[in-house]
């Protein structure tokens, strides 16, 4: 009986004391009490109660007294979650499962970088007060993830160790000991890889039995990824829907012009000029639409706002410089000719074409020679119509 686990030497107000401190350390604890007894009865413990037929221990734990002195008898200690996160417990109370416990569900890869990807849960489930409470994680959005980054796409969660079987499910300690020597458990998984294929669980801690049965403890460095690749080549069509996200991995002040047209009031100052153009500030796109302003006397025929193909920046490209060479820098190929700066050329929609005003050609010597190109001047034209303004020149606007 209980007054025979009480020291002889206590007096009744001291007993009930530490009845009551012990019924109160083991309130909030998902155990059952080894002092409870039934209505004080000798054998009526919880082992007693977890043994009665279901409607008796039912009527039995209906009791405020039984069920707190005997949560994991009276069937109200489950502290294994439901399987899946539409499970329909969870639209009931959760008075069975250990107050505190948290189901996890709905992996999700979270970071801005492959240095800093991880598997986290999207969603869990919490009992509280007998409560079912959800909470999900709302991810801050990255400024510029690398390409191909699978954030926020389906992940597995790495496991705690291997081998499971044979390794203790918690870390040891550094020189605590150990059994089978030889041993090597792996611990602290993280997800690694700088793509898509390389993507692994990898250890972080490697514990090992060593010959005097003690385990020594090794840590892995994370293997860095080099800076990703800014993207250097624009969308080709301006309805891509990459102009509706961020162009963090694009360069700072890098512009994409579609929708070209002629543009100049004369035959000598024709251009082909984008009329919608975006580009990208502090990570964001800023999209901007040309006003072309009237021409006073544009001669009869000028193709002034039709469209039209922008000339090449440089030929042949293939075997060019992208830019312009300086003059009299190294080049490899003797008698390479390379065309630059190419402009609209010519007094009529026959004769237009581009042509190009600088010629950089390889010289004997190795260097790079430069000749330009004197535009061809068109002669005076009859006048199309007489409007007010007096010239043209190209107006972007931000939209």
């Amino acid at each position: 009986m209980v007054a025979n686990r009480i020291p002889a030497t206590m007096n009744l107000p001291v007993v009930v004391i530490f009845l009551l401190m012990l019924c109160m350390s083991h309130a909030n604890e998902c155990e059952d009490n080894e002092y409870f007894l039934f209505r004080n009865k000798a054998g009526k413990d919880c082992a007693w109660i977890s043994k009665r037929k279901k409607n008796w221990r039912k009527w039995l734990c209906s009791k405020q007294t039984t069920l707190k002195s005997c949560p994991v008898s009276c069937g109200r200690c489950i502290t294994k979650c439901p399987w899946k996160f539409d499970s329909p417990k969870f639209k009931k109370s959760c008075e069975n499962y250990q107050d505190g416990l948290d189901c996890y569900y709905n992996p999700i890869f979270m970071g801005c970088t492959w240095d800093g990807l991880r598997c986290e849960w999207h969603k869990k489930y919490s009992c509280i007060d007998s409560e079912w409470r959800l909470v999900t994680m709302m991810p801050l959005p990255c400024a510029s993830p690398p390409k191909g980054l699978p954030r926020l796409k389906k992940c597995k969660p790495c496991t705690k160790v291997l081998p499971s079987a044979k390794c203790p499910s918690e870390k040891p300690e550094s020189q605590s000991e150990c059994n089978e020597v030889g041993l090597k458990c792996n611990y602290d998984f993280e997800y690694s890889g700088c793509n898509k294929k390389e993507l692994k669980c990898t250890p972080m801690s490697f514990y090992t039995c060593g010959d005097d049965k003690t385990w020594n403890l090794a840590l892995a460095d994370k293997r860095k990824c080099p800076p990703a690749s800014q993207e250097t080549k624009c969308p080709p069509w301006k309805k891509s829907p990459i102009f509706k996200k961020s162009c963090g991995n694009y360069p700072d002040g890098i512009e994409c012009r579609y929708d070209h047209i002629f543009m100049g009031c004369t035959w000598d100052t024709l251009q082909c000029t984008s009329s919608n153009k975006y580009s990208c500030f502090d990570s964001k796109w800023q999209q901007a639409t040309m006003m072309p302003l009237p021409c006073a006397n544009p001669p009869k025929d000028l193709p002034r706002l039709q469209k039209c193909k922008p000339c090449p920046k440089v030929l042949p490209a293939d075997k060019c410089p992208s830019k312009k060479p300086k003059i009299q820098s190294k080049c490899g190929e003797v008698g390479l000719q390379c065309k630059y700066d190419f402009n609209y050329s010519g007094c009529s929609k026959e004769k237009l074409k581009c042509t190009p005003m600088s010629l950089f050609t390889c010289g004997d010597d190795k260097t790079w020679k430069l000749a330009v190109v004197a535009k061809e001047k068109c002669p005076k034209q009859e006048p199309a119509i007489f409007t007010l303004s007096p010239s043209e020149s190209p107006s972007y606007v931000a939209t």
